[in-house]
């Protein structure tokens, strides 16, 4: 396989980005008054009626794909390894991708392009956190309809729901992806089949816009604990509870952004702006790694400044033994 784009390994304890910072005690949507609620659900109500009007005819993806600003998407590649992997067990690939947004500010030949991306990337699973569609549930079909173009139904494929998906039609949106041969991991968990039966999946819904329920998601684990989310708030709830690696997108990495990475607005939740993207060591012995991706698709404008569309491609394998 062509690996002609960079590669990090990544070592718990060490990391491009360390956070020992405390983590206030905020509130979700979920908890929040009667009127709080109601007051963000007339504004919310109000802004996409807005938008649907606005952005009438998709041109703002036309607009996006026809001034190059879409159509590219970055693989970012890790290894992380892991003394519970045999030297004479291959490596597990997945692949995260999160965010596309199908709908009329993202065009359809940017996911297009992305999926085939994945695709050439020959997973062994495939990791998908959520808010595919924005503005129309029903977009999810169309989404659908370009992944089951590329990705064969060999490939393993779990999923959790973002904010967007949770503020339209979670249900519609959850079983038009389980018919597609995608499963839910909202506040779940499955272990892997053998010969990687050792790592366990947690998936949480989203901190934000669902209710998150860490003691379903965790009820059986294994030696390896790997977690599916949208937004980086959700550690607010995982701050107490083991696990190895961590993977979620919501962020776009602020979508536009400093020369230095930095999101002139950070996305919404509490801890956006903190974990806006990349790899993260996290925990009291900086033992947990949190990976932030920036993410595929679009938001209310369809382009990017110095936050580039992102796949994450991480490979885990057997620990190096020195003789």
């Amino acid at each position: 396989m062509n690996l002609s784009e960079w590669e990090n390994s990544i070592f718990p304890g060490e990391s491009m980005h360390n956070s020992k910072s405390r983590l206030k005690t905020l509130m979700p949507e979920s908890a929040q008054t009667g009127f709080q609620r109601f007051k963000k659900l007339v504004l919310r109500f109000l802004r996409e009626k807005l938008e649907k009007v606005l952005f009438t005819g998709a041109w703002p993806a036309k607009l996006g794909i026809s001034a190059g600003f879409q159509g590219q998407v970055h693989v970012t590649k890790y290894r992380m390894r892991f003394p519970e992997f045999s030297l004479s067990l291959a490596p597990l690939h997945i692949v995260f991708a999160s965010d596309f947004h199908m709908g009329p500010t993202t065009h359809a030949q940017h996911i297009e392009k992305s999926i085939e991306k994945i695709a050439k990337l020959e997973p062994d699973l495939l990791l998908l956190g959520g808010d595919f569609v924005y503005l129309k549930a029903k977009f999810v079909n169309d989404w659908l309809r370009l992944m089951q173009k590329y990705l064969p139904e060999s490939i393993e494929k779990y999923a959790v729901l973002g904010n967007h998906d949770n503020h339209l039609d979670p249900v519609y949106i959850a079983a038009a992806l389980e018919a597609a041969g995608i499963k839910m991991l909202t506040n779940r968990c499955t272990t892997l089949e053998a010969p990687y039966n050792f790592i366990s999946l947690h998936g949480l819904d989203d901190w934000q816009s669902g209710n998150p329920d860490v003691n379903a998601a965790f009820k059986k684990t294994a030696e390896i604990r790997i977690v599916l989310m949208h937004s980086p708030s959700n550690y607010l709830d995982l701050q107490n509870v083991d696990f190895d690696l961590a993977f979620c997108g919501h962020t776009h990495g602020g979508q536009i952004a400093r020369k230095d990475g930095s999101p002139i607005r950070a996305g919404s939740g509490p801890l956006s702006r903190q974990y806006n993207f990349g790899v993260f060591q996290i925990g009291e012995k900086m033992e947990k790694t949190l990976i932030v991706s920036r993410g595929v698709g679009f938001g209310s404008v369809p382009f990017r400044i110095n936050s580039a569309p992102e796949i994450v491609s991480i490979r885990l394998m057997p620990e190096l033994k020195l003789r």
